[in-house]
C-alpha cells in the first residue's frame, strides 16, 4: 500500500525535494466583494495557523514536511485605514490574523516616530529664531537731525587746516569727527614749526595730523587719495 506525505507527494519524499520554497507563503488572494472583514479576518486567522503549524513540520527536519500553505485573503488599503483609524473596530471585527497585527503596530510607531520629529523641530525652531530678517529693528525711531548732539570739530584739525594740511573730505562727516573725538589716540600727530603771530606768539611748535599715517583708522588710502582736496596753483599776474 503506498503511503503518501503530508504535502500529498509519495513518501519518501525525494532528495531534490525543496523544502525552502514549501515552507515560503504564497502570496495573498484577492477577496470577494461582498465578503465581510469579520468573515475574511476568522478565515485568515484559521490559515494563518495551520501554515504555522506546516512550517513549523518542515523545520523539524524528520522525514517529511508539512501541509502544503494555503494563501491568506487579502485586505483593502481602506479597510486596514479603518482598523488603524478606528481602534473599536478591531474589537468589533474579531480577532486578527497576526500579520495585519504588525501593519498596524508598524503604522502606528511610524507615525509615532513622525510626531515627535515635529515636535524637536518645532521646539528648536522656537530657540533658535530664523535668520532671515533677525537683524531688522525691532525698536525702530525716528531720526530728528535738529536732535542730534552737536559734533565738535578738533583742534588738531583746524591747526593742521591753518597750517595747508589739507584734511581728506570725508574726515569731516559727524561720524568720523565722532570717532576722533571718542578715539582722540588714533590721530597721529606730527610736529610743525609756528610763525610768529598774535595767534600763536607762544609756542614754537604745535601739532598737525599726521595725515598718511592716520589714514588706516580713517577708511584707508584709497579714499584719502580720491578725497583729499588740492590747492589751486596761484595765479599769475596779469601783464599790463
Amino acid at each position: 500500500m503506498a503511503t503518501f506525505s503530508r504535502c500529498g507527494l509519495m513518501a519518501p519524499l525525494p532528495f531534490s525535494f525543496d523544502c525552502v520554497a514549501h515552507a515560503k507563503c504564497p502570496a495573498d488572494r484577492s477577496a470577494p466583494v461582498d465578503m465581510e472583514i469579520e468573515d475574511k479576518n476568522a478565515e485568515n486567522v484559521a490559515i494563518e495557523a495551520a501554515n504555522k503549524t506546516s512550517i513549523t513540520q518542515t523545520r523539524v527536519g524528520s522525514l517529511d514536511v508539512g501541509a502544503p500553505l494555503k494563501a491568506m485573503w487579502a485586505y483593502s488599503e481602506d479597510e486596514v485605514a479603518q482598523l488603524i483609524h478606528a481602534p473599536e473596530l478591531l474589537a468589533a471585527v474579531g480577532p486578527l490574523p497576526l500579520s495585519l497585527l504588525k501593519v498596524i503596530a508598524q503604522h502606528k510607531t511610524a507615525t509615532a516616530s513622525l510626531r515627535e520629529k515635529e515636535r524637536v523641530a518645532k521646539e528648536a525652531a522656537k530657540a533658535t529664531p530664523a535668520l532671515l530678517g533677525s537683524m531688522r529693528f525691532t525698536h525702530a525711531h525716528e531720526v530728528n537731525p535738529l536732535l542730534r548732539q552737536k559734533v565738535v570739530i578738533l583742534t588738531i584739525f583746524l591747526v593742521s587746516v591753518h597750517h595747508k594740511i589739507w584734511i581728506p573730505l570725508h574726515w569731516w562727516t559727524d561720524c568720523l569727527l565722532r570717532k576722533a573725538n571718542d578715539n582722540p589716540h588714533i590721530i597721529e600727530k606730527a610736529w610743525s614749526h609756528v610763525e610768529q603771530s598774535a595767534s600763536y606768539a607762544a609756542g614754537e611748535k604745535v601739532h598737525i595730523v599726521d595725515i598718511t599715517k592716520s589714514a588706516k583708522h580713517f577708511d584707508g588710502e584709497d579714499e584719502l587719495r580720491a578725497l583729499t582736496p588740492r590747492p589751486l596753483p596761484p595765479r599769475r599776474p596779469e601783464r599790463p
